[in-house]
């Protein structure tokens, strides 16, 4: 009896979740059809090999990274879901003042995607450590994007003299921004794999959540970030299992008092990291400055890079 009732509202549960979802994944279908589609091979390589690409192997990974210019180490490290790919706009400027390094994650990109370790943000922030420390990089200025800022954040915290300054772009300190345990669907994830994470789900989730003014390049750059979960179904099983990372307990406290100088860079209308998930990191670090950047989303780096270009050179160059 008490089993029958318990079992009912589960049911009805679970029935109304699918039925939001479908109806859901209809609109998000219907939209794409209204969107360019067909981008040139040609294009995708001019946005996939605009630097010389190089592997390494760290921690039982196939790393791919760049490394290309003169002067002071400047790491570049992007977000969740993403690629090196997103620093394309601001390389070629970059390489003029700095030796860029910027590389795909472990589980991303062009990098290995293995399920059989742990992604956790003990994990990754090691991992880069690592990485770092095989390709020459000491004591860099660090430009780290979304998730990128959590991993690049724990690293300074736990090793203050690993990093010279930090731009923390857009960055994912706050577990809240994660508002539903990654727990609780994975079921549902792994279950449809490559259904859930095609074209038509990245196109709107690039041009409707993450950027408020898309670049002129946008349908290159989504089949460009398209293009390791097209590849892989592993991609998708190591992007969900780093939603866990973004909930780790310890951000934001665990990130107080950082003895690395940073600053903080947003985008006026970012919907992914709004600015009130801000507050706490930045009463915890009152020594660190936030700048926004007018008419932009997520993306600083692709849909405005001369700000960002301007704002790497006079912090680093100061």
């Amino acid at each position: 009896m008490i089993l029958n009732a318990l079992i009912q509202p589960l049911f009805l549960f679970v029935i109304t979740v699918a039925v939001v979802m479908g109806l859901w994944w209809l609109t998000v279908v219907i939209a794409a059809r209204r969107a360019p589609k067909g981008v040139a091979l040609s294009a995708l390589k001019q946005v996939l090999n605009y630097s010389v690409s190089q592997y390494i192997e760290i921690d039982g990974f196939k790393i791919h990274y760049f490394q290309e210019g003169r002067g002071p180490d400047l790491l570049l490290v992007h977000g969740l879901g993403a690629s090196l790919v997103c620093w394309a706009p601001v390389f070629s400027e970059l390489k003029k003042h700095f030796r860029v390094t910027a590389l795909d994650l472990p589980g991303f990109g062009r990098s290995s995607h293995r399920t059989d370790v742990g992604y956790g943000l003990d994990d990754q922030a090691q991992r880069l450590h690592q990485f770092m420390a095989a390709v020459g990089v000491n004591t860099p200025f660090v430009v780290a994007h979304s998730m990128g800022g959590a991993i690049a954040g724990l690293l300074a915290k736990q090793n203050p003299a690993a990093v010279k300054k930090i731009l923390f772009l857009a960055p994912a300190l706050n577990r809240w921004l994660v508002l539903i345990h990654p727990e609780l669907l994975t079921w549902f994830v792994r279950s449809t794999k490559k259904f859930i994470v095609n074209p038509a789900f990245v196109r709107w989730l690039y041009l409707k959540r993450v950027t408020y003014r898309p670049p002129n390049n946008a349908e290159t750059l989504i089949e460009a970030y398209h293009q390791p979960f097209a590849q892989s179904s592993n991609a998708i099983e190591t992007f969900w299992r780093h939603t866990h990372l973004l909930r780790d307990h310890r951000l934001p406290k665990g990130l107080a008092h950082l003895q690395t100088p940073a600053k903080i860079l947003i985008g006026s209308h970012d919907l992914v990291v709004p600015r009130r998930y801000l507050v706490k990191f930045l009463e915890l670090n009152p020594q660190i400055q936030i700048s926004e950047v007018k008419n932009c989303g997520h993306q600083i780096m692709e849909e405005d890079p001369q700000a960002l270009i301007r704002e790497i050179q006079h912090y680093f160059q100061t």
